[in-house]
């Protein structure tokens, strides 16, 4: 089955309007904040007019004393986006509670399943871009397979979620780098005002950061409801063989 760009944002847009009173909170809370925080307490290192040594040097020193809180808003978004696509697939209708308890199990799971996926488009960006890309649209199923089957494992989740985007590598590929595109140009618009605001008052940059990091919790939440139809698209199929 190939998948169209109308279909999928149709269904996303429904998911959305029916449960948007759980998924906006869980979005606040996973996406939202932790990006907040990222923004307001660890802000990016000043880089203006550094050589490429210097410019690595700080960067260096600057993903150093990150690292840990990076770490951390990383799981906790991987925590959000999986307790998403869990309630948005689960045909059970689990609540908000038993769903975030389900979620804390599966992570250890989920993230081998990540990492075996990741490992594998690291390598085809070591080879060349374009596999690379590839390989991240036939690997973005990965975390909604194991969600629904846990007990099959991580690499069966992994291979599943591969066979499950045959035909719709691209489109896929395509729909990460739209919403990657768009996060990033949110943020680099954030950035460019607060280069202005900061010598008139520090103060001023906190609605941008705001504005921001809300900006970018819509993208990741945009793209997980986006996975969540692509899923529910693809399985239509296999239900019926």
């Amino acid at each position: 089955m190939r998948l169209r760009y109308p279909d999928v944002f149709a269904d996303a847009g429904a998911m959305w309007r029916g449960a948007r009173d759980v998924l906006l909170p869980v979005a606040a809370v996973f996406f939202f904040l932790p990006g907040l925080g990222l923004r307001l307490f660890l802000p990016q290192p000043d880089t203006t007019g550094l050589a490429d040594e210097a410019l690595r040097t700080a960067i260096d020193a600057w993903l150093s004393g990150a690292m840990p809180w990076l770490v951390v808003v990383i799981l906790t978004q991987t925590y959000g986006a999986a307790l998403l696509l869990l309630m948005l697939l689960d045909p059970g209708r689990p609540t908000l509670g038993a769903a975030m308890l389900r979620t804390l199990r599966l992570i250890p799971g989920l993230l081998a399943a990540q990492l075996i996926v990741a490992a594998g488009v690291a390598l085809g960006f070591l080879v060349l871009i374009v596999p690379g890309f590839y390989l991240l649209g036939r690997t973005i199923l990965t975390s909604a397979s194991y969600l629904t089957s846990p007990e099959r494992g991580s690499i069966a989740a992994a291979v599943e979620g591969f066979e499950r985007t045959r035909d719709n590598g691209w489109l896929l590929a395509l729909l990460w780098f739209s919403a990657y595109a768009v996060n990033y140009l949110i943020d680099s618009v954030g950035m460019a005002i607060n280069s202005v605001l900061v010598p008139i008052n520090h103060f001023l940059v906190i609605p941008v950061e705001l504005a921001t990091a809300g900006g970018s919790a819509a993208c990741v939440l945009l793209l997980v409801l986006c996975q969540a139809a692509a899923y529910r698209a693809l399985s239509v199929p296999r239900q019926g063989t």
